[in-house]
Formats: structure tokens, C-alpha cells, sequence
């Protein structure tokens, strides 16, 4: 699954970014797209699945600067985090 979703989401990205890591890499990858940069973990939690318990994605993206920290967690308990300027915003669901 790690490798599946590692690949899912560079081919979401790579054109759209100036380079991207990814925890399932070694190297960084370069990519398409313009001066932003974007780090993931693609499914934090990999391990968890055969037990139902958390898994989700992490992703940041910056130029200079940290723009967005997005945390996504995809089972139970359900809920979403990202950044709006400085501040988390949890979205429960």
C-alpha cells in the first residue's frame, strides 16, 4: 500500500511542484512545476491497516516559508488538519 499510494500521489504533484520528498523515496525528486516544494508521508500508519486503526497522510508545502501543513487521517476517529495562516483548523467529520 505504501508503494501504491507513494506513486499516486508523486503522479498527482509532480507537475504541478519544483521538487517533492516523499518518506518512501531516498532521493528528491524533481519535479515540473513551479517554486514550490511539497514533503509527504503518502500513508502514515501503514502498518496500522490490518488493524483498522489509524492511517492517514501528511503533507507540507512551502516556498520560503511553511504555506501548508495538511494532516489527513482517513479511519476512525475521522478528522482532518491543515493550516490557515499560522493556525490549525481541525475538521471533524
Amino acid at each position: 500500500m505504501d508503494v501504491i499510494s507513494n506513486d499516486i500521489f508523486k503522479k498527482c504533484v509532480q507537475d504541478h511542484v519544483g521538487s517533492l520528498a516523499s518518506e518512501e523515496e531516498d532521493e528528491i525528486i524533481q519535479g515540473n512545476g513551479n517554486k514550490y516544494e511539497i514533503a509527504f508521508d503518502p500513508l502514515d500508519g501503514s502498518s496500522n491497516l490490518d488493524v483498522n486503526a489509524a492511517t492517514g497522510s501528511i503533507f507540507v508545502s512551502w516556498a520560503m516559508l511553511v504555506l501548508n501543513l495538511i494532516y489527513l487521517i482517513y479511519t476512525r476517529p475521522n478528522f482532518n488538519v491543515y493550516t490557515k495562516g499560522n493556525q490549525p483548523v481541525c475538521i471533524n467529520r
